[in-house]
């Protein structure tokens, strides 16, 4: 795939806009959890799971790039690199 391809396919996935209330770590064969305090729980691309338990923090404002209900990519309000599965 070109990375201009890339590029487009990353613009057009869902997004989920909200603030972080927890992240839920994996329990064994699943996935790890962003909590977000209107009380949806997304689960995060396994690559991504250590990343997110590391960097995200309870009252952080996200945004939630989403693959098949799953979030690909992490972006941070603060201008923070954003976590990027390799599955995106």
């Amino acid at each position: 795939m070109r990375a201009s391809q890339a590029w487009i396919d990353r613009c057009h996935l869902p997004l989920v806009v909200g603030f972080a209330d927890s992240v839920s770590p994996s329990a064994l064969g699943a996935a790890t959890r962003i909590v977000l305090t209107d009380g949806k729980r997304v689960p995060v691309a396994r690559d991504l799971g250590a990343a997110v338990l590391r960097q995200v923090s309870s009252e952080e404002l996200l945004c939630l790039r989403l693959r098949d209900g799953i979030a690909v990519a992490v972006d941070f309000a603060d201008g923070r690199q954003s976590l990027v599965s390799a599955s995106l």
